[in-house]
Protein backbone atom coordinates (compact mmCIF):
# COMPACT_ATOMS: atom_id res chain seq x y z
CA UNK A 1 0.00 0.00 0.00
CA UNK A 2 1.48 3.35 -1.36
CA UNK A 3 1.03 6.56 1.42
CA UNK A 4 -1.42 9.43 -0.23
CA UNK A 5 2.24 11.34 -1.22
CA UNK A 6 3.55 8.56 -3.10
CA UNK A 7 0.08 7.68 -4.63
CA UNK A 8 0.10 11.37 -6.04
CA UNK A 9 3.61 10.85 -7.27
CA UNK A 10 2.85 7.87 -8.80
CA UNK A 11 0.23 8.95 -10.95
CA UNK A 12 2.46 11.86 -11.85
CA UNK A 13 5.41 9.23 -13.44
CA UNK A 14 2.46 7.21 -15.03
CA UNK A 15 1.21 10.37 -17.12
CA UNK A 16 4.77 10.73 -18.23
CA UNK A 17 5.37 7.35 -18.84
CA UNK A 18 1.45 7.74 -21.43
CA UNK A 19 0.94 11.38 -21.04
CA UNK A 20 -2.58 12.71 -22.03
CA UNK A 21 -2.94 14.14 -25.47
CA UNK A 22 -2.56 17.49 -26.42
CA UNK A 23 -7.00 17.93 -25.56
CA UNK A 24 -6.92 15.37 -23.01
CA UNK A 25 -9.58 13.68 -24.88
CA UNK A 26 -7.17 10.63 -24.33
CA UNK A 27 -6.32 10.51 -20.39
CA UNK A 28 -2.65 9.93 -19.70
CA UNK A 29 -2.04 6.87 -17.19
CA UNK A 30 -2.26 8.54 -14.10
CA UNK A 31 -5.37 10.28 -14.44
CA UNK A 32 -7.25 7.11 -15.95
CA UNK A 33 -6.20 4.98 -12.85
CA UNK A 34 -3.14 3.14 -13.84
CA UNK A 35 -1.79 2.87 -10.47
CA UNK A 36 -4.08 0.44 -9.12
CA UNK A 37 -2.89 -1.56 -11.70
CA UNK A 38 0.32 -1.01 -10.75
CA UNK A 39 -0.54 -1.70 -7.16
CA UNK A 40 -1.94 -4.80 -7.16
CA UNK A 41 1.43 -5.60 -9.21
CA UNK A 42 3.47 -4.61 -6.26
CA UNK A 43 1.09 -6.86 -3.74
CA UNK A 44 2.70 -9.64 -5.89
CA UNK A 45 6.07 -8.80 -5.76
CA UNK A 46 7.50 -7.33 -2.45
CA UNK A 47 11.09 -6.64 -4.30
CA UNK A 48 9.18 -4.59 -6.79
CA UNK A 49 6.89 -2.84 -4.13
CA UNK A 50 10.49 -2.02 -1.96
CA UNK A 51 12.37 -0.59 -5.41
CA UNK A 52 9.15 1.22 -6.74
CA UNK A 53 8.77 2.91 -3.37
CA UNK A 54 12.68 3.53 -3.05
CA UNK A 55 12.43 5.24 -6.15
CA UNK A 56 9.09 7.60 -5.73
CA UNK A 57 11.28 8.95 -2.57
CA UNK A 58 14.36 9.70 -4.60
CA UNK A 59 12.80 10.97 -7.67
CA UNK A 60 8.70 12.11 -6.72
CA UNK A 61 6.97 12.23 -10.04
CA UNK A 62 10.14 12.88 -12.32
CA UNK A 63 10.03 9.96 -14.50
CA UNK A 64 14.12 10.99 -15.80
CA UNK A 65 15.21 10.60 -12.08
CA UNK A 66 13.79 7.98 -10.86
CA UNK A 67 14.54 6.15 -14.54
CA UNK A 68 18.29 7.40 -13.73
CA UNK A 69 18.49 6.03 -9.76
CA UNK A 70 16.36 2.84 -10.89
CA UNK A 71 16.93 1.58 -14.86
CA UNK A 72 15.45 -2.13 -14.05
CA UNK A 73 12.78 -1.50 -11.71
CA UNK A 74 11.65 1.98 -14.11
CA UNK A 75 11.47 -0.66 -17.49
CA UNK A 76 9.23 -2.19 -14.79
CA UNK A 77 7.04 0.02 -13.95
CA UNK A 78 6.95 1.21 -17.95
CA UNK A 79 5.90 -2.60 -18.76
CA UNK A 80 3.30 -2.61 -16.00
CA UNK A 81 2.18 1.38 -16.92
CA UNK A 82 1.58 -0.05 -20.68
CA UNK A 83 -0.32 -3.58 -19.62
CA UNK A 84 -2.54 -1.84 -16.85
CA UNK A 85 -3.33 1.15 -19.53
CA UNK A 86 -3.85 -0.71 -22.91
CA UNK A 87 -5.75 -3.44 -21.13
CA UNK A 88 -8.77 -1.56 -19.78
CA UNK A 89 -11.49 -2.31 -22.38
CA UNK A 90 -12.47 1.97 -22.19
CA UNK A 91 -8.98 2.84 -23.71
CA UNK A 92 -9.56 1.05 -26.11
CA UNK A 93 -11.99 2.93 -28.24
CA UNK A 94 -10.05 6.02 -28.09
CA UNK A 95 -7.71 4.19 -30.14
CA UNK A 96 -10.05 3.28 -32.84
CA UNK A 97 -10.43 -0.14 -31.78
CA UNK A 98 -13.31 -2.27 -30.07
CA UNK A 99 -13.74 -2.15 -26.69
CA UNK A 100 -13.88 -5.85 -26.54
CA UNK A 101 -11.41 -8.29 -26.25
CA UNK A 102 -8.58 -8.98 -29.04
CA UNK A 103 -9.23 -12.75 -28.18
CA UNK A 104 -10.65 -14.97 -29.73
CA UNK A 105 -11.68 -12.38 -32.64
CA UNK A 106 -9.07 -10.07 -33.13
CA UNK A 107 -9.67 -6.50 -34.70
CA UNK A 108 -10.14 -5.78 -38.65
CA UNK A 109 -7.08 -4.22 -39.77
CA UNK A 110 -6.78 -2.59 -43.02
CA UNK A 111 -4.27 -3.78 -45.49
CA UNK A 112 -1.73 -1.51 -45.83
CA UNK A 113 -0.64 0.00 -49.69
CA UNK A 114 1.24 -1.76 -52.08
CA UNK A 115 3.81 0.85 -52.38
CA UNK A 116 4.54 1.36 -48.63
CA UNK A 117 4.70 -2.46 -48.22
CA UNK A 118 7.60 -2.41 -50.88
CA UNK A 119 9.45 0.45 -49.35
CA UNK A 120 9.02 -1.55 -46.02
CA UNK A 121 10.52 -4.13 -47.04
CA UNK A 122 13.31 -3.12 -49.91
CA UNK A 123 15.93 -3.30 -47.33
CA UNK A 124 15.17 -7.19 -46.87
CA UNK A 125 14.61 -7.71 -50.14
CA UNK A 126 17.90 -5.67 -50.57
CA UNK A 127 20.11 -7.46 -48.31
CA UNK A 128 19.49 -10.90 -50.64
CA UNK A 129 18.75 -14.49 -49.06
CA UNK A 130 20.51 -15.01 -45.68
CA UNK A 131 19.82 -18.60 -45.54
CA UNK A 132 20.23 -21.71 -47.17
CA UNK A 133 18.22 -24.06 -49.06
CA UNK A 134 18.28 -27.50 -48.03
Amino acid sequence: MLTDSERKSLDGLLDQIIPPNADNSIPGAGQLGTADFVIDKTAKDPEFAAALRKGLRLAGDDAGKFEAALPEIFAALQRYTYMGYYSRSDTRPLFGVSARPIHPSGYDVAAEPEDLMKKLTAPVVARGRCYRET
